[in-house]
């Protein structure tokens, strides 16, 4: 899970952990963005993929959550994206219809894309 280093961040994180917790799961990795101006993408990318995830939650504003997802196709990680942002935040993103394994929107299915594949053993089951 990527979110803010604030208030609005730390009850991001609750909503999201009883969520999962409802269904038996927990994150297996969180990264914060100190600073809402300039995050640090880079080093959020690096703390979220050493857990392996295989669903990225985003709770950041839209030009945080597309360099994430930029740098992750760059990098290429093969995870999914959710986010729980305002609606647009992946379709803002501005990332080619190849960047993204699945994208959902609100909680909502409808937006799925190809990013990676399964076959090439990126991401974990």
């Amino acid at each position: 899970m990527i979110r803010y280093d604030d208030v609005v961040g730390k009850e991001n994180l609750s909503a999201v952990e009883r969520a999962l917790a409802k269904r038996g799961l927990k994150p297996v990795s969180v990264a914060a963005f100190a600073d809402r101006a300039k995050p640090d993408i880079e080093g959020g990318l690096k703390q979220v993929a050493a857990g392996q995830p295989d669903v990225v939650i985003l709770t950041t504003l839209y030009k945080a959550s597309a360099d994430f997802i930029r740098l992750a196709h760059k990098s290429g990680m093969g995870f999914s994206v959710a986010s729980n942002s305002f609606p647009g935040v992946i379709r803002r993103s501005r990332v080619p219809s190849s960047a993204v394994l699945q994208c959902f929107q609100c909680g909502r299915r409808g937006n799925e894309r190809r990013f990676g594949s399964r076959r090439s053993g990126l991401g974990r089951r």
